[in-house]
């Protein structure tokens, strides 16, 4: 070999080098092109990926930094190698060793650390992408049989997940040898059994949409940079985001498990349901906060002529939807609308208001709503016309 292909090696093993650190930083980009923007491959997909992630066969992901391209010189280099040995050749033997070494250090397995971010985004996608039942299959094997450099990734998503089966698996951690991931085992269970407890307070929602604008602001600049070279300020940016974003979700996760049986016992409305990214939060409909959310609402029935103003039995909410002596109305979400004989209330000015307010708050003019009688109320003619406006009869005392 002459100068020039001693210059070609020595050149290639420097961009080699660099290649190697280009990548190292490069990870959060990837991950989330490869995790995330994948709607053509479909939901499966992503479940493939993540469970492929999840395996022990994880490195070979990291084969993806070298392109068909480089392959192909490789390929190239080395025919040339063998048929030609003493030909010189600076851009292939450049191209060659550039290659090379990216493509041995990715099999020699030089990436434990990017190997460990690898797992760690993948548990985290797991657990808020998919439903409960699958993210057990594929975090509890990954938490009780990953090598000790990844417990504390999958304590994090234990955590996160917090169904039985998390919680168990945690206590199988906490007795692990190690002290740090004993501890840190036992902190998360701890705080799952706050949570179940109702010892955890649940987050304002107030700031969400603000980190997920920022979140998704720097997301797209990933997409977008191939380089990858200023990642690393945005990394840290895009970790305290998440960690914001976890925490809100986090402290929700017993509401967000119990949607959409979720109302709101402050202003009487219906939880919504908002994601992004794969996380997942509610709040309620009308004034958009949390600290009024109650779970295991199935059903709500208005009622005229309740004894009590709220009631809930087996998942059953009874409110009171009129006040008679301030000839009010209460507005709210309801399943139904149950007249209530026997209270000495004017049932036909109460009638009329909570309609016309039930038709008012309604997007759809022609809103249906089953009505149901009991205790024989008595009732008028005009009465009668206007609760069958609500159609959805399930009484057949209202004449037809």
């Amino acid at each position: 070999m002459n100068a020039d292909s001693w210059t070609g090696v020595v050149i290639g093993l420097i961009m080699g080098g660099i290649r190697i650190i280009n990548m190292a930083t490069s990870g959060p980009m990837w991950m989330y092109k490869w995790f995330r923007l994948t709607k053509s491959w479909g939901e499966d997909g992503v479940v493939r990926r993540l469970r492929f992630a999840l395996s022990k066969y994880d490195r070979l992901l990291l084969l993806r930094f070298v392109s068909p391209l480089k392959w192909f010189l490789l390929l190239m280099f080395l025919a040339w190698a063998v048929i030609s040995p003493m030909n010189s050749n600076y851009a292939m033997l450049y191209m060659g060793t550039y290659t090379g070494v990216g493509c041995v250090a990715i099999l020699i397995g030089l990436f434990r650390n990017y190997r460990l971010r690898l797992k760690s985004y993948a548990a985290h996608e797991a657990v808020h992408r998919l439903s409960p039942a699958l993210a057990n299959e594929m975090v509890i094997p990954f938490a009780l049989a990953s090598r000790r450099a990844y417990r504390l990734p999958a304590i994090l998503a234990l955590r996160a997940l917090g169904t039985p089966s998390a919680m168990a698996a945690l206590r199988t951690l906490a007795l692990d040898k190690d002290r740090n991931f004993r501890n840190a085992a036992q902190v998360a269970l701890d705080d799952l059994e706050r949570l179940y407890a109702g010892r955890t307070t649940v987050m304002p929602v107030d700031s969400i949409s603000e980190y997920a604008r920022t979140h998704r602001e720097i997301l797209q600049r990933f997409a977008k940079n191939r380089t990858s070279w200023h990642l690393k300020d945005n990394k840290t940016k895009t970790d305290a985001l998440s960690d914001e974003i976890d925490a809100i979700v986090f402290s929700q996760l017993l509401l967000r498990r119990a949607f959409p049986d979720v109302y709101c016992k402050l202003c009487y409305a219906r939880a919504e349901h908002h994601t992004y990214e794969g996380w997942e939060w509610i709040n309620c409909r009308r004034c958009k906060h949390v600290h009024g959310l109650v779970p295991g609402i199935q059903e709500v029935v208005g009622q005229i002529g309740a004894d009590e103003d709220w009631k809930v039995t087996d998942g059953i909410l009874k409110l009171n939807l009129w006040n008679d002596a301030s000839r009010q109305v209460r507005i709210a979400d309801i399943d139904a609308l149950e007249i209530v004989g026997g209270k000495p209330i004017q049932y036909e000015w109460a009638i009329a208001a909570v309609v016309q307010s039930l038709q008012k708050q309604s997007a759809d003019p022609d809103v249906k709503v089953p009505v149901r009688i009991s205790l024989d109320p008595p009732l008028d003619a005009n009465s009668h016309r206007l609760l069958k406006t609500l159609e959805l009869n399930e009484n057949p005392s209202l004449p037809t």
